[in-house]
């Protein structure tokens, strides 16, 4: 039974945590408001991605076309990540009216969706005092609370990437075919948006060296790989589509990396036994 000095203790823990919490979503909301302007970080990217929101508003709300001003006399679509932040914020110019805020806004949410996940996921595997640290850590960490109202998808990808890790945990529990089939479309939603998130699927390497067993005499490391790595073949696919209509280039060089994990065998080969 715990004794009343425990119980307080936790309590402080709790309290501090609490505090933690909202300083960290304080943060991330303090200058959601703040426009566009060519003094901020990355201004190019985030001008850019004004353009996209704009372009989708004005011109039509298909996805799969971003469009972007620097076009000369060609219709500017851009090859680029899954464009669902400016696409998003579109669709809420349509219904509260245009308001270029809409993106800081969104990241904003993404990233305290991002923290609240973290807190949930360090609750699960670290003891109070460290909750707190590894929470003060992410919630007070500069870039994140700079992303947290650039207008850039990195909040998405962020946010899927965590998801991902709370689905593998959850399947680790309570292993069933849909949640690990869940992690593995969530990190293809991470690479859409974003490419660098193609780096979490080495968890499924490390998984199968750890010697997980799924379970699942359908479910194999190269049907997984597969799954994860449709985020970054997407792009490739619907290049040579765009490349017909005199598309611009946005993002090329970050997709050199989805060229090379997004082979068939590439997560498959680091099994130990084809070693």
């Amino acid at each position: 039974m715990k004794t009343q000095h425990s119980l307080g203790g936790e309590r402080q823990l709790s309290i501090w945590l609490l505090f933690v919490v909202l300083v960290g979503i304080g943060l991330r909301f303090a200058y959601v408001n703040r426009p566009l302007g060519h003094q901020l970080q990355a201004s190019w990217r985030q001008a850019d991605e004004v353009q996209l929101a704009r372009n989708f508003y004005r011109d039509g709300m298909n996805i799969f076309y971003p469009r972007i001003d620097w076009r000369g006399d060609t219709p500017g679509y851009v090859e680029m990540e899954f464009p669902l932040l400016p696409w998003v914020a579109a669709l809420l110019y349509h219904i509260f009216g245009y308001h270029e805020e809409f993106l800081r806004l969104l990241s904003a949410l993404l990233e305290t969706a991002s923290l609240l996940l973290f807190v949930r996921l360090c609750r699960h595997v670290l003891p109070p005092v460290g909750v707190v640290l590894a929470v003060a850590a992410f919630a007070l960490n500069p870039l994140l609370i700079y992303l947290a109202t650039a207008m850039q998808p990195d909040p998405w990808m962020l946010l899927f990437v965590l998801l991902a890790m709370a689905l593998i945990w959850r399947w680790q529990a309570k292993p069933k075919k849909t949640i690990l089939l869940g992690a593995a479309a969530t990190i293809a939603a991470a690479i859409l948006a974003k490419a660098p998130a193609a780096y979490v699927g080495l968890v499924f390497a490390w998984m199968d060296r750890k010697g997980f067993t799924y379970g699942i005499e359908e479910l194999s490391m190269a049907t997984l790989d597969r799954i994860a790595a449709r985020g970054g073949r997407y792009w490739f696919v619907h290049r040579s589509e765009l490349e017909q209509d005199h598309l611009q280039v946005l993002v090329d060089q970050h997709y050199r990396l989805v060229a090379a994990c997004s082979q068939e065998y590439f997560l498959y080969d680091l099994q130990p036994s084809h070693q």
